[in-house]
């Protein structure tokens, strides 16, 4: 009678648990998760310094350049870019203009590029439609300069930061200048062009 009673519990342990006596005891299948939707994130605005947001850089073609001579001082002349956004959107800049001596005997310019001042920290600078901003300018008087043979200027040939090499052609634009000595040779340079500053 006792022998029956044990085989009676194994067999209702075996039905309620799904395994022979001495299995180990079984966890349940997996739990099936459904994935979760993950939120696309909304772009967020970025600003730079000086609070540039999305606005593309300023380009020869939405800008108007002109030059004012200001002073001048022991073999220099000094003067001030003004650079104007000209088209309905706003655009940046940072940084230094391109700035070359034209010639008055070649489309092209002449000598190198304007050296950076750096006495001033260039910072990134919205330009909405209309505002200006300005570029101190120093040009070195020729006649001091050693192996300079002396021409006469009557523009600059002057640019917007490129994130390209520069083609005078295509991203120059000739800004009128009184009558200025410059050098024919192309390795000597007589500017020298501060960063872009509120006007």
């Amino acid at each position: 009678m006792r022998l029956r009673v044990v085989a009676a519990a194994a067999f209702v342990l075996f039905a309620v648990t799904g395994c022979a006596p001495g299995s180990p005891t079984p966890t349940g299948p997996a739990e099936t998760s459904s994935p979760i939707a993950t939120p696309t994130p909304t772009p967020s605005e970025e600003t730079g310094s000086g609070g540039g947001g999305d606005s593309a850089p300023c380009t020869r073609d939405n800008l108007t350049i002109v030059f004012d001579e200001t002073d001048s001082s022991a073999g220099h002349r000094h003067g001030i870019l003004t650079f104007a956004n000209s088209s309905g959107v706003v655009c940046t800049l940072e940084g230094y203009p391109i700035v070359f001596m034209g010639s008055s005997e070649v489309a092209a310019p002449v000598g190198t590029q304007a050296i950076e001042d750096a006495m001033s920290t260039p910072a990134l600078i919205s330009l909405n439609p209309g505002n200006e901003v300005t570029a101190a300018l120093t040009i070195t008087q020729a006649g001091i300069v050693e192996g300079c043979t002396v021409a006469t200027s009557t523009h600059l040939v002057v640019a917007p930061p490129l994130d390209h090499p520069f083609v005078w052609e295509d991203d120059g634009r000739h800004v009128p200048t009184p009558a200025i000595d410059s050098c024919e040779e192309q390795d000597i340079g007589l500017l020298a062009v501060g960063p872009f500053m509120p006007a």
